[in-house]
């Protein structure tokens, strides 16, 4: 978890009893500011799954670095593998 003003961040655990799940953990952001919010994320390799502008960003198999600047007034959710 990281704080910063008018910044939420957490990461969540999303392994099922049967563990076929694509991402073990989740990374979820939200920004209330105007302005944007680096995020330094935890260790790992973190794949943009959802973000403000698009909802299936998975898709793009986009990687987020190990810092991620978030947009104001918008969220994203990162999954690692």
């Amino acid at each position: 978890r990281q704080e910063a003003k008018g910044c939420v961040s957490f990461c969540v655990d999303n392994q099922s009893d049967q563990g076929r799940e694509t991402w073990e953990q989740l990374y979820i952001a939200y920004n209330a500011n105007e302005t944007p919010v680096a995020l330094k994320l935890p260790k790992g390799e973190w794949e943009i799954l959802s973000d403000s502008e698009k909802a299936d960003r998975y898709r793009c198999e986009a990687v987020a670095g190990r810092i991620y600047e978030l947009p104001g007034k918008a969220f994203v959710m990162l999954g690692r593998k």
